[in-house]
């Protein structure tokens, strides 16, 4: 693989790692949203 391509690929990989944690993230901060009721409202 030419060097560019490995950059690419490499930083495909590190955009993905990024975007799984902010999910996490994100579904962490929805489960703290819901115990505390809050998202019962928004979806009415």
């Amino acid at each position: 693989m030419r060097a560019a391509a490995i950059r690419h690929k490499r930083d495909s990989v590190e955009l993905l790692v990024t975007l799984q944690k902010n999910l996490r993230e994100m579904r962490r901060e929805l489960a703290a949203l819901e115990l505390q009721g809050l998202t019962r409202s928004l979806r009415t």
